[in-house]
């Protein structure tokens, strides 16, 4: 097998690497990762929704066990932010993943909830589960890669 010579493979990477970090830049959307806490208590869960104000582009996640998110396409600009507990009250407790489902870290699709580890119901106000009546608010750029939210 022939190797690549380390310059070719020092081009080759630099390549790749440039073009993966302005991938987000681009398109108008950035990766976003953070916590969602209630009462000092994290939201364990959950989906959360990152709309823009236009409401023509939106980008959505589950909460995690541990009541963190990631989301990589964030758009960027004024957002409203939308956390859904309520379809999740039914959880009996703390879950296994079934490996029969998405990954934990796929957007949520709209469909059932997914159990997770960790996950149990934690009820919110009401005013954070509907897009016109959330009061969150945030601006992204493509500086912001954390947001921690403290709902009250």
């Amino acid at each position: 097998m022939k190797r690549l010579s380390p310059l070719l493979c020092t081009v080759l990477t630099s390549t790749v690497l440039f073009s993966l970090a302005g991938c987000g830049a681009s398109n108008g959307v950035t990766p976003v990762r953070g916590t969602v806490t209630y009462n000092n208590k994290p939201v364990t869960a959950g989906t959360i929704q990152f709309i823009s104000v236009d409401g023509h582009r939106e980008a959505c996640g589950s909460l995690l066990g541990d009541g963190s998110f990631k989301i990589p396409d964030v758009p960027l600009g004024t957002v409203k932010v939308v956390i859904k507990t309520e379809p999740f009250k039914n959880l009996k407790g703390p879950t296994k993943p079934d490996p029969r489902l998405a990954p934990r870290d796929a957007p949520y699709s709209g469909g059932a909830p997914v159990d997770g580890p960790g996950m149990v119901y934690v009820p919110i106000p009401a005013k954070y589960e509907k897009l016109d009546t959330t009061d969150l608010h945030y601006e992204i750029d493509r500086s912001t890669d954390r947001i921690d939210i403290v709902l009250r």
